[in-house]
């Protein structure tokens, strides 16, 4: 479960009065009025079952018609939708909002219904040796659908990472490579699925009528999203050996943009370096000092992240649920009035030390900085960040 706290400044916080109130209801999302399959779906198809320019053509004409039709019919619906909201609103009873909620629903059938459509003629215009491909191509899909998930690496698709890279042709041993995985992901990410949409109904109720039970079921959850997130980092550890050196450098920075999520700190010292950089006024000399001190943040700041990381893999092995670790009797419930409970980390959390290890780095660096520049120039660097706090809590929800 991922939450997020922002707090502003206090004069932002208006008091309500007791019977006061007001409620939000959304029940569409942009996706309802699109196409479900999309152009980077079409690459799929041209990827695996080796299409030709004509073929590709033909393809591109049946989608152009399924697109249109999509977007003429979400037009009315999204119309309808609208509708009901301003009438709903005007009422003020959310009961007229049912007949679009009910108009949302028939669009959903009858957009699937389009998508199949589509599949079937194209289906139509294939070869035989096209035609076998074909369940190459739903578990491709499947994969592009199906990523994601609460550990870290899980959500890493190798196969749209290497293909972001544009190597024309990829080197010897990488489409065999991506072949393998491809079919070991595809058996997994059905194993996770059927695990967790059988499962997840009775996972809450037996947070309360049998913790230990509860626990296991969520341990097996682990391991099996573990087993994915183990073959994305090996597949990458063994293409990345076949790449060129600028490759692999692509193919990292491309990971770190995903997983660095839980890594990455909102860093005053970073942001005022780069702010010293753009000071006007600076000689040759601090511009030399300032390049020193980015080379010794970064040789800090960069096993910094390697070892949070792996802080991070292993620290989610073992979390639990907040509510199944109360009811095991493993955490005390959060003392009355103590709304900030959940945003605290145990005493003893191992990212709990490497954050304060960071932020000793960081001060370090502020005051490298502020030695290397003038009164005045300090007296004009902006503070580097933004002036509200952000507090996350990625402690488990669910399976």
């Amino acid at each position: 479960m991922l939450l997020a706290l922002i707090l502003g400044p206090l004069t932002s916080l208006v008091p309500r009065a007791a019977a006061q109130g007001s409620m939000a209801m959304s029940f569409f999302s942009d996706g309802d009025f699109t196409p479900t399959l999309s152009r980077s779906d079409l690459d799929v198809f041209v990827r695996v079952l080796k299409l030709k320019d004509a073929e590709i053509a033909a393809m591109n004409d049946l989608y152009e018609g399924y697109s249109e039709t999509i977007r003429r019919e979400a037009r009315h619906i999204r119309e309808v939708v609208f509708d009901a909201i301003e009438e709903s609103e005007s009422y003020s009873d959310p009961g007229k909002l049912d007949p679009a909620q009910e108009a949302l629903t028939k669009w959903r059938e009858q957009a699937e219904v389009l998508k199949r459509t589509f599949i079937d003629d194209l289906k139509s215009l294939l070869t035989r040796e096209q035609e076998e491909r074909w369940p190459i191509v739903e578990r491709e899909l499947r994969r592009m659908k199906n990523m994601g998930g609460r550990l870290t690496g899980e959500g890493l698709d190798v196969v749209r990472l290497v293909s972001d890279l544009k190597l024309n042709p990829p080197p010897p041993g990488v489409e065999d490579a991506l072949e393998v995985y491809s079919q070991e992901l595809d058996r997994l990410l059905i194993q996770r699925n059927a695990f967790i949409d059988q499962n997840s109904p009775r996972f809450e109720e037996l947070i309360k009528s049998d913790p230990q039970a509860a626990e296991i079921m969520f341990r097996d959850a682990t391991r099996i999203r573990a087993s994915i997130r183990d073959l994305n980092l090996r597949t990458i550890a063994a293409i990345s050996a076949m790449l060129p050196p600028d490759a692999q450098r692509r193919l990292q920075d491309a990971i770190n943009q995903q997983v660095n999520r839980r890594v990455e700190v909102k860093s005053r010292a970073e942001g005022q370096l780069n702010e010293a950089r753009k000071l006007d006024d600076l000689t040759p000399d601090q511009v030399a000092q300032l390049d020193e001190l980015e080379q010794w943040y970064t040789a800090r700041v960069d096993p910094w992240k390697l070892r949070v990381l792996d802080a991070l893999r292993e620290s989610e092995e073992t979390d639990l649920p907040t509510a199944l670790r109360q009811a095991l009797g493993r955490e005390p419930p959060p003392r009355e009035g103590d709304h900030n409970a959940q945003w605290r980390l145990p005493p003893d959390h191992p990212l709990l030390k490497l954050r304060l290890e960071r932020l000793e780095v960081d001060r370090e660096m502020r005051r490298k900085l502020g030695n290397i520049l003038t009164l005045g120039q300090r007296e004009d660097l902006p503070p580097g960040r933004d002036a509200y706090a952000v507090f996350n809590d990625f402690t488990p929800g669910t399976l």
